[in-house]
């Protein structure tokens, strides 16, 4: 035996798999999100985080501190180590207080027997939860959530590829929130709806091009999030004040620094902001394309009846990238060509018509594509169609090339300038 746990009124051994015996079976797992719901209730009992940060540590291949891993990190960690049946948690017998405690009846005479009090009546409400991407309906699993019932009581809530139901609750309405925290644009699902049917909205921003995917959606945090288009004379740090942020606080969420230097190129990416202001620093400018800010807030949804299962419809927010392409769209040979952003996994891919794009400076266009989901490396293809070759902008490169973008036109035509006059 690894170790032992109890939480609640239940007692678990950690056992391998020669210490399995044939009279007591292991608890199965779906996936490991089942075991994280079980050992959840680790979470207000510190002696019981301590056994399974102690068994963590002799089992799981961290790859990083441990010190460093929250409470629900650990507990996540050790859920995946029993989902994959590297370890496996047996429920102990209970405890039978009866046999063990033997004692004499001891009869009492003309004593009137004690009134019985009436039982306090434990709740028998119950509430489901699923939560799904909006347009297509695909379940997204691993988002913590947070229940608020009518008596005040709380109850963490882990969503799961199927529903999701907490049994012997308070009847009545339920609150439903998510800890905002350190969210990122990248693991931040935007809240569209409760319902069953798809909302039918458009994504707040519209790309040119065609996007088509087999990775699910994913995310960590669901918040309200605006897609704002910024306007001449607005700051980062003024667009931050409206949603109780400071300016570094905005940045860090939609590009992941707070680091000034790292700002100003991920403005021009990311916002595709090209003016200056007096101090050469970007500024932004009506005509930025494609000049969105996320601009994030904690989410919180009242109202939800017991007795019946409720589907949180969300959407992935989309950050987009921005590059400059030499391409004459004018040219005949080249009006049919795509323009395709993938992943070399074949898993993501977007496609832009060259036809569709209007030149900013003669022979020059700026290409704006979603940001390819996190990992796999990158291919930029021109693709005449069947009767050409397609050819490579660049291939196998790793994402950050997307962030160093293609040369800047401006650069290129000034050296022609520079050169024509010489």
């Amino acid at each position: 035996m690894i170790r032992s746990i109890r939480f609640g009124f239940k007692s678990y051994d950690f056992l391998r798999w020669a210490e399995l015996g044939d009279d007591r079976g292991p608890i199965e797992f779906r996936d490991w999100h089942d075991a994280y719901g079980l050992l959840l209730d680790c979470l207000s009992d510190s002696i019981a985080m301590g056994t399974l940060r102690d068994v963590l540590s002799e089992n799981g291949d961290l790859g990083r501190p441990l010190w460093d891993m929250d409470d629900h990190e650990v507990i996540e960690a050790v859920g995946r180590l029993l989902a994959v049946e590297r370890l496996y948690l047996v429920e102990c017998a209970p405890f039978d207080y009866d046999q063990a405690f033997l004692l004499p009846v001891i009869e009492k005479k003309d004593e009137p027997e004690p009134e019985e009090e009436e039982a306090e009546e434990e709740p028998t409400g119950w509430i489901g939860f699923k939560v799904v991407e909006d347009e297509s309906g695909a379940p997204i699993s691993g988002l913590r959530l947070r229940a608020t019932f009518s008596d005040g009581r709380t109850q963490a809530v882990i969503s799961r590829l199927d529903e999701f139901r907490l049994m012997g609750v308070e009847n009545g309405d339920c609150e439903l929130d998510c800890e905002f925290g350190e969210a990122s644009l990248g693991d931040t699902l935007a809240f569209v709806k409760v319902g069953e049917q798809a909302s039918g909205e458009e994504e707040p921003v519209r790309i040119t091009g065609e996007t088509k995917t087999q990775y699910s959606p994913r995310g960590k945090f669901i918040a309200q999030a605006e897609a704002h288009k910024a306007k001449s004379g607005e700051t980062l740090a003024e667009l931050a004040q409206k949603v109780g942020m400071d300016a570094l606080a905005l940045a860090r969420f939609n590009w992941g620094t707070r680091d000034e230097q790292e700002l100003e190129k991920h403005l021009e990416v990311f916002a595709g902001c090209s003016k200056q202001d007096q101090d050469g620093k970007l500024i932004f400018d009506d005509s930025d394309e494609p000049g969105i800010v996320y601009l994030p807030s904690a989410w919180r949804h009242e109202g939800l009846a017991t007795d019946g299962v409720h589907t949180i419809r969300v959407r992935r927010l989309r950050p987009l990238v921005s590059m400059y392409c030499q391409i004459d769209t004018d040219d005949p040979e080249t009006q049919d060509d795509k323009i395709t952003l993938e992943t070399v996994d074949g898993g993501w891919s977007h496609v832009i018509e060259i036809k569709d794009l209007e030149e900013i400076e003669p022979d020059w266009v700026k290409l704006i594509f979603p940001l390819p989901p996190p990992g796999p490396k990158c291919n930029l293809i021109q693709d005449p169609g069947k009767e050409g070759q397609a050819s490579y902008i660049f291939q196998n490169e790793a994402q950050s090339v997307l962030f160093e973008a293609l040369p800047h036109y401006l650069d290129e035509t000034e050296e022609d300038e520079e050169e024509a006059n010489q």
